[in-house]
């Protein structure tokens, strides 16, 4: 995954942007239930 970052640096910056929106999809989500927590725990 790292190795195709470096060989192209606007994916890395695009697949971030896609891991933030994700991550904030997942937080919305997880306002309903406690499973958000646990894997925000998992990601940090």
């Amino acid at each position: 995954m790292e190795a195709q970052d470096t060989k192209d640096p606007k994916a890395s910056i695009k697949g971030m942007a896609q891991k933030q929106v994700q991550n904030e999809i997942k937080r919305n989500k997880g306002k309903v239930g406690p499973v958000s927590k646990l894997s925000k725990m998992k990601e940090e």
